[in-house]
């Protein structure tokens, strides 16, 4: 059985666009042709809120974290989004997910989720693990379902030091229970260009070298608006500055992909075969 490819989308600091590039990374994949789901581990629900998805109620992410007999898979949790984000299917996000920071304690914990993508087929092609903006077990526990991390963060010292954080501590320790994870590269967004932006970047580039992905993603309101105001994914907006936002990440997903040694045409190959 051809499994998924499993992403994760993670930063320990906020506001760097993780949610709004789990989102536009998706509605690139789906025009590419593939089936997408998007788990949202985040308890702030931003991912589940621009979704839409029409049954608010079914079960999601704090059900597969569940410590007790009543725990699920993924195929239970999946629910098609709204009709806007056609191709795209959901694992919802509550805020009483916290609480299973807690649940995650025990032996054996951090391999919960992903026992529960794989313990029954899900039809997809390509899962994106949007990660809660923390150092959290929650956030482990999605490092651990993946198969490669892609790190995004703006060109500011701020954010810089936090992701070199997650590559110091975070990463290592995710390593010890998912030797296979890679990291799939950084994502610099929210890029305006301006002259110190230009010099956080080449810092970046100097440490990081190849893993800093190309190109950037370019700052600019209409992003906010589709995703947080109109929860419409950035095409549908008609509008060319999105557009072009909407380019850039439709450039990086290949790269993303070949550092996992397949591309968009291998997957749509492999979900035929299925």
């Amino acid at each position: 059985m051809v499994q998924p490819l499993v992403l994760a989308m993670g930063n320990h600091k906020g506001g760097v666009a993780k949610t709004s590039s789990t989102l536009a990374l998706g509605e690139a994949a789906v025009a590419g042709g593939l089936r997408v789901g998007l788990i949202d581990l985040d308890p702030n629900c931003t991912l589940t809120e621009t979704l839409e998805p029409p049954d608010q109620d079914a079960a999601g992410s704090k059900d597969l974290l569940r410590d007790d007999d009543r725990a699920l898979t993924l195929a239970d949790c999946l629910t098609p989004a709204g009709e806007q984000w056609s191709g795209i299917k959901v694992c919802l996000s509550d805020p009483l997910l916290s609480n299973r920071e807690y649940d995650l304690s025990g032996i054996a914990s951090e391999g919960r989720l992903r026992q529960a993508i794989y313990a029954q087929p899900v039809g997809l092609d390509l899962i994106i693990i949007d990660l809660p903006p923390a150092r959290s077990r929650i956030a482990l526990a999605g490092l651990v379902a993946a198969d490669m991390v892609v790190i995004p963060t703006t060109a500011s010292t701020y954010s810089t030091r936090s992701m070199s954080q997650m590559f110091d501590d975070f990463l290592p320790k995710a390593r010890q229970f998912n030797q296979a994870l890679k990291i799939a590269g950084v994502v610099v967004t929210k890029f305006a260009g301006r002259a110190e932006e230009r010099r956080v970047l080449g810092e970046l580039v100097a440490a990081y070298g190849e893993l800093v992905l190309e190109p950037t993603i370019p700052r600019h309101e209409i992003v906010a608006t589709a995703f947080e105001s109109l929860h419409l994914p950035l095409r549908q907006m008609h509008d060319g500055y999105a557009t072009k936002v909407a380019e850039s990440y439709s450039e990086l997903l290949p790269r993303i992909l070949a550092v996992a040694g397949t591309s968009i045409k291998q997957l749509r190959k492999a979900k035929a075969n299925r």
